[in-house]
This record gives C-alpha cells, sequence and structure tokens, in this order.
C-alpha cells in the first residue's frame, strides 16, 4: 500500500485578510463604516464616530437631539444620562442651576426693593418732590422712608421753598368785576339755582401747594315769604366748579321768620380746591325746609367792587 499523509486539524485558515486605509495602514479595531463625500466608503473609529455627535444649544427639545445625530445612530431610543444631565436638569433641584426665577422669587423681590435695596421708583419719587414744602409727609406717607428713616424714630421736618420762581410766594389782593347776575326770583324748597360767576382765571400761575384763596362777596342776599311761612328753614350760599362740585364750606344759616338775610359772604379755598385748577367759579343757592314753602330769593352784588379776592401763598 502506498504511504498517505494526512493533516487532522480543530480550525483550518485558509485565507487572513486586513483591511487597510488610503494611507497603507490597517483599520483600528472596531472602527465603523459610514458613507462619506460623493459615496465613498470611510471607516470611522469609534472615538471619531462618536466626536461627530453633538448636543444643541439647551433651546432645542429632545426630539431635535435625536433628529440632529448623524445617520447610522438615530435609531436608539435613549440617550445617555451623563451626556444630558448637565442640560436637563430637575425640576426640583436642578432649574435654579441654569438661572430659572420662579414668579413667587420674582414677585417677592420687586415687593423687597425698597427694602432690601433702597430701591425709589418714579412714583414715590416724584412724592417725595410734591411734599418739598411739607417735608414731614416724606416720613409719614412715602413708603421707603417709613420703612428706613421713620422706622428709626427720625422724621423730616420743615418745608422747602423753591427757587425757581420765588415770586410766587407772596400775597395778591384784587377786586373782580359781576359776571352772570343777580338772582330775583322765587326759590323752592329743595331746589338750588345759580347766580353769579367769580372769575379766577388771573391765578392760574400764581398757585403754588401752600395757596389759600379768600374770597369775600358784599351779596346783600334777602329772603322773603310771601305767604304763610315755614317754622324752620335751612339755606345755603356755596360755590361750585365747572364739574359741578362743591368747593369750600357753603355759608348757611338757619331762620324761623317770614324773611332773612345775608350782608357778606366769606369762602376760604385751599390749593386742593383749586386743583385742577377752575378759571371761573358759579354762586349756588339752595333752601330745604319741612313744608315746601317757597321764598322769594334776591341778591345785590355791584357790577365792580363788591368781590374781594386774597391768594396768600405764604403759610
Amino acid at each position: 500500500m502506498a504511504s498517505q499523509k494526512s493533516v487532522y486539524a480543530n480550525k483550518l485558515t485558509v485565507v487572513d485578510i486586513y483591511c487597510l486605509n488610503s494611507l497603507n495602514a490597517y483599520i483600528q479595531p472596531e472602527s465603523i463604516p459610514v458613507v462619506g463625500k460623493c459615496g465613498k466608503l470611510e471607516w470611522l473609529s469609534s472615538v471619531e464616530f462618536f466626536s461627530s455627535i453633538y448636543v444643541p444649544t439647551l433651546s432645542t427639545n429632545v426630539l431635535n437631539v435625536l433628529e440632529s445625530v448623524r445617520p447610522g445612530i438615530s435609531t436608539l431610543s435613549t440617550v445617555i444620562g451623563s451626556t444630558t444631565e448637565t442640560y436637563f436638569t430637575s425640576t426640583n433641584t436642578g432649574l435654579g442651576s441654569i438661572g430659572y426665577v420662579s414668579t413667587q422669587t420674582l414677585q417677592n423681590a420687586l415687593t423687597t426693593l425698597s427694602l432690601v435695596n433702597s430701591y425709589i421708583s418714579a412714583t414715590t419719587l416724584y412724592d417725595s418732590l410734591s411734599f418739598l414744602a411739607d417735608m414731614r409727609k416724606i416720613t409719614d406717607e412715602v413708603g421707603p422712608m417709613v420703612i428706613h428713616v421713620a422706622a428709626n424714630g427720625n422724621n423730616l421736618t420743615g418745608g422747602y421753598v423753591s427757587t425757581m420762581n420765588p415770586g410766587n410766594y407772596r400775597i395778591y389782593k384784587s377786586t373782580l368785576r359781576l359776571q352772570g347776575s343777580n338772582y330775583n326770583a322765587p326759590l323752592a324748597s329743595g331746589t338750588a339755582s345759580n347766580s353769579a360767576i367769580i372769575d379766577i382765571g388771573g391765578y392760574r400761575n400764581k398757585l403754588v401747594n401752600t395757596s389759600f384763596l379768600r374770597l369775600d362777596i358784599n351779596a346783600n342776599l334777602t329772603l322773603n315769604y310771601t305767604g304763610t311761612y315755614a317754622t324752620e328753614t335751612n339755606f345755603s350760599t356755596f360755590l361750585i366748579n365747572p364739574s359741578n362740585s362743591i368747593v369750600g364750606t357753603p355759608v348757611s344759616m338757619r331762620f324761623n321768620d317770614s324773611n332773612a338775610m345775608m350782608g357778606n359772604l366769606s369762602f376760604l379755598l385751599s390749593a386742593n380746591d383749586l386743583t385742577p385748577f377752575p378759571n371761573t367759579l358759579t354762586l349756588r343757592h339752595s333752601l330745604s325746609n319741612g313744608s315746601a314753602s317757597n321764598v322769594s330769593l334776591r341778591t345785590q352784588i355791584p357790577q365792580s367792587g363788591g368781590m374781594f379776592v386774597t391768594l396768600d401763598n405764604t403759610d
């Protein structure tokens, strides 16, 4: 029998295949094939492949994060926590670390601006300036001053006199002519009627926040019952502005005779009564009694020299 050679083995390698890149160097282990430019196949190492994946800015939602991943890994259903934990933090513990401010925190910060930071708003500044003539009001009524000054037992006192127009701080006196007409007609119980019109428009530019305007009127006012008269009658004369609002304190009297009279009427108006400033004031008369009886009312204010005005800005 002719001799025969045999080889027995569990594994037989016929050919070894090695992958080389364009530089004739071995491709690194665990490299990933990807499609490059012009459809050319390229091999990327795991480090190169993952470095090509980027995390968008914080304004990008999770869906956009997954859509932005290069093809080949977009089928992943999860994003590794270590990659995004600094961007997607816990609502309870992490929002503050990325600059989130809650509504409550913002409201508390605004509320305590004056207390913590001595903040003064535009309205507070305006109030402080408007109270310069009576500075005690600043520590009594202006919020930050109440907190920082009044709370320490201090109080601003005195009054500031503006140097912008010192000529206004004086006393003005003049007479006015009668406008409108005197009243000479019946006046029914429970009603009111107008008579003289008083033009004070010349004082518009002279008014300051300490002003008091006194108006003296030589009214020569008479009331007469022509028939049965009430046992008690209330009669008032007052001033109204163009908005039909009463300014100052009415001049009033009560009588239970068949007639009555008022010689002179005096009204004292403050700067608040004249703000907004009315160019004219109207004299109004009202009557009230328990028996609905009418009276005959007559005023006799002279056409000139019957009304005297004093504007005092020195108080």
